[in-house]
């Protein structure tokens, strides 16, 4: 039997009837190019900066030397020969298998070590740190872990990074990426520091598929359509390995023994492989959300934060103090009994759908309660209600701590529990809180008129960005904390367009060493500093509010910092502002803060560089410039001017995609048209579909590198609108790579396969590797429309492009006509982290797929 018809399709169908025996190669029974066939050639392009491991690795004078930007594969075994070391290492192993030298020149780089996901109950790979002379500082051991990773110093300098196979044997994947390299991309990827719940996916599908079928197509089982035609959906078991002579796969999610990481290295893998099934318009896991905020345990006089925004003005002018404005805290609940929170709440909600989260003892429910987020007395942190008070604590009555907003009323929805809480939880609190229909069965009276989100992480998920466009087109301001890592990486929900992202400052109305940076940030407001006290007031430079004693149970005020202060500091200012005039719409808000308001009124002072920059955003938040603002404003008609708003400035196609999308929409009221969509006349290897529409409206872009000479090429789109407000014409930037056949790189043996673009079944394929200059050639391709996969088998169980391995695409579909040759396919193929959707996590645009047999 020949091997090259008998194949197991990609994930859905088993075929366990196949014929043993060897071969790979493109030809088969057919007579060649005949009636019924074509052929396909090209070269697969691989990066200089992809490597194999070279043995014997396992001494400082024969490790393999790596830069930022390298990675290597290799394969460690517990039976290998190593580097002795003197450091703690698992079970008591004193070698380190292989070593790597790696020349640092002062960028900061984070270096990632993938061991195959298949088998992480029974192998174990940690990876080490060394310095110049091989003594250990630092390393990373986790317990059966995917991914392990370590930051060298910032210092120019040499070092060692050590792989380890602490048990069994694993292929891995070694990757040196800088921590500072992010793109208009980033917002696709799924970063090294995000966590996520293992095996659950948001999928918003294009509508050429019955859900039914795309789900059996893909294994998926579907939980909930949250709206906006986005699903969420569980991972069904996932088929491992190659069957064959009838030997069935195992399935490994769920099975007993199975370990934690097993879940998570399945659910990359299902993005891989669905972020190019051209069904589907956007996927994206169920990223965990933690609080954002740094607490540091110990009435109005110690309040310095509100005197810093000017706020004793502004309550001269706005003496409703937020009267009839509902603030939604979207977070870890509230204690409803504190006595400076009787009264100031409206009906919220539990959305904490896993109880193992929620810590009290159910799924959602109509009780917002916040029972701690501890798992032992005093560690819990009252979250919410520190941010609630910050915005709404009661006011002048001669006890406790002021509220900004004191007359407002927060409506509490929890989503944040013991170890943080899900995307799931925080979409539906999102829609209760502007009033659509929800996970609970109740839509509130009366909507929120701000949502305080003092929550985030790496991350971006467009089911979440879609929620909140729907928040914001009913009214619905929503703000964010930006974040507590000191890092530039955007956090989300702060990151999201339309979205007011708030950086922390302290009592010197500089940075909070905590707070986050970067070209995200709209606007400050103080977070705190608890490591110093400036103000000399015998207290440290924290923001004083609501809280309760965990140990005692006692109801207190307490001074956290972070981020999440900050942005309650805003949300009660817009409460100010919305109470003086209710007709305040987000889009006016977004204008004030940015001074692109007509009326030329801004609602911020300006901090750091002059104008907009990376630390302060637009500056700080002025209460009484706010509530003036509102003041002025009041007697005008809300505008309804159509506003455009693209979800990205630039694309960037590197040498690795054909295919990118932008999406275009309306950030104002009325209508917004799309009258016309140009490629600058000097990129004719540019082209855009469609060219006019209404808003929201996806663009696909698309460019053709075939003829080009190598280099990096850069063009623009130009869109033109009838925006009534802002800009009505807008060029976005796009660049692209061209590498056609720089074949410098390794990555080892190579499949190519021809895959049914219905079925996502294997119909041919060819190996190839480095001795022949990766080129391939397949014969008796049946006559059809086809993509083209290509992708290492590190860990051997059958699938290419597994989270360990190389991958890349030639796209989005070939077609294959009777007796044609296409002889010029050629395409890049990279290690995952060498992709730009992979940049910090494994997720590149490639699927995984099962190979035929060998």
């Amino acid at each position: 039997m020949n091997p090259l018809k008998c194949i197991i399709p990609f994930v859905l169908i088993l075929l366990s009837a196949c014929g043993g025996g060897g071969g790979d190669g493109g030809g088969g029974s057919g007579g060649g190019t005949g009636n019924k066939f074509g052929q396909i050639a090209g070269t697969l392009i691989v990066s200089a900066s992809n490597h194999l491991e070279q043995e014997n690795n396992d001494s400082l004078a024969t490790a393999s030397l790596m830069v930022a930007g390298d990675t290597y594969s290799g394969n460690a075994a517990e039976t290998d020969s190593g580097f002795p070391t003197a450091a703690s290492v698992c079970g008591g192993v004193s070698v380190i298998h292989d070593l790597y030298k790696l020349n640092v020149t002062g960028a900061n780089v984070r270096v990632t070590l993938t061991m195959g996901s298949d088998d992480t109950v029974k192998n174990d790979l940690d990876l080490f740190l060394l310095d110049a002379n091989g003594t250990v500082i630092d390393s990373s051991q986790g317990t059966d872990q995917l991914i392990e990773t370590v930051v060298p110093p910032t210092a120019p300098g040499q070092y060692y990074l050590g792989v380890q196979a602490c048990k069994g044997a694993s292929a891995y994947l070694l990757a040196a990426g800088t921590t500072s390299t992010t793109t208009a991309l980033d917002r696709l990827t799924v970063p090294v520091e995000a966590e996520f719940v293992p095996g659950e996916l948001f999928i918003k599908r294009i509508a050429n598929l019955t859900a039914q079928a795309f789900n059996t197509r893909h294994r998926l089982e579907p939980v909930r359509d949250i709206g906006d035609d986005t699903q969420f959906v569980r991972i069904a078991k996932k088929s491992s390995g190659v069957s064959i002579l009838g030997v069935a796969p195992s399935d490994k999610l769920g099975t007993p023994g199975h370990e934690r990481n097993e879940a998570l290295g399945a659910t990359l893998e299902a993005l891989l492989r669905l972020r190019l099934d051209p069904s589907v318009e956007f996927v994206s896991p169920n990223f965990i959300r933690r609080a954002s905020f740094v607490p540091n345990d110990p009435f109005y006089k110690f309040q310095w934060h509100y005197p810093a925004i000017q706020l004793p003005q502004a309550w001269d002018v706005a003496t409703t103090f937020g009267q009839g404005v509902i603030v939604a805290v979207i977070d870890t609940g509230i204690l409803s009994g504190h006595p400076d929170l009787v009264g100031q709440t409206v009906p919220g909600y539990d959305f904490i759908s896993s109880s193992a989260i929620a810590g009290d003892g159910d799924g959602i429910d109509a009780d917002p309660e916040d029972p701690g987020d501890g798992t032992r007395p005093g560690e819990s942190s009252y979250h919410g209600t520190h941010v609630a008070g910050t915005i709404a604590a009661r006011s002048n009555d001669a006890a406790g701590v002021a509220g900004i907003a004191g007359n407002a009323k927060i409506m509490p929805l929890r989503v944040l529990g013991r170890g943080g809480g899900t995307d799931l939880d925080i979409i539906e609190a999102i829609k209760f809180a502007a009033g659509m229909g929800n996970a609970s069965p109740i839509i509130p009276t009366k909507k929120a008129d701000i949502i305080n989100m003092s929550l985030g992480g790496p991350g971006s998920n467009p089911a979440v960005q879609n929620i909140i466009n729907l928040a914001r087109n009913a009214g619905v301001i929503v703000v964010a904390a930006a974040g507590n890592e000191n890092t530039s990486l955007p956090s989300y929900p702060a990151a999201y367009a339309g979205v007011i992202s708030v950086a922390g400052v302290g009592f010197d109305l500089k940075r909070g060493p905590y707070s986050n940076f970067g070209t995200t940030i709209d606007l400050a407001a103080p977070g705190g500093d608890t490591s110093v006290d400036r103000n000399s007031d015998g207290f440290a430079d924290g923001v004083l509010s609501t809280l309760k004693d965990d140990s005692t149970g006692k109801f207190s005020f307490v001074f956290y910092q972070g981020t999440s202060m900050a942005a309650a500091h805003v949300s009660g200012v817009l409460a100010l502002m919305r109470g003086v005039n209710p007709s305040l719409s987000p889009f006016t808000i977004d204008q004030l803060i940015d001074g692109s308001h007509p009326s030329n009124l801004r609602i911020t002072n300006d901090l750091g560089d002059v104008g907009k920059d990376i630390l302060y955003g637009h500056g700080l938040i002025d209460a009484n410039k706010a509530v003036l603002a509102a003041q002025a404003l009041l007697n005008q008609a809300p505008s309804s001017d159509s506003i455009l708003t693209t979800s990205v400035d630039s694309l960037d196609f590197a040498g690795f995609f054909n295919v990118l999308q932008l999406n275009v929409a309306n950030g104002g009221g009325g209508t917004l048209n799309i009258s016309s969509v140009s490629v600058d006349p000097g990129a004719p290897w540019l082209s855009v579909t469609p060219t006019t529409g209404v808003a929201p409206l996806r663009l696909d872009v698309n460019v053709n590198r075939s003829g080009l000479a190598d280099g990096n090429y850069t063009g623009t789109i130009t869109l033109g609108t009838d925006a009534k407000s802002g800009i009505s014409i807008k060029a976005i930037t796009i660049t692209m790579q061209v590498s056609r056949l720089a074949v410098s790189g390794n990555v080892g043996e190579v499949f190519v396969l021809v895959v049914d673009p219905v079925t996502f079944a294997a119909v041919k394929q060819i190996s190839t590797d480095a001795s022949k200059g990766y080129k391939y050639s397949i014969l008796d391709v049946p006559a059809g429309e086809y993509y083209i996969y290509a992708g290492t088998d590190r860990n051997n169980n059958g699938f290419i492009c597994d989270v360990e391995d190389a991958c890349g695409t030639y796209g989005p579909t070939v077609k294959i006509q009777t007796g044609h040759v296409l002889p010029d396919l050629n395409f890049n193929v990279n290690n995952a982290q060498n992709q730009p959707l992979s940049l910090l996590r494994l997720a590149s645009t490639a699927p995984t797929l099962k190979r035929l047999h060998r």
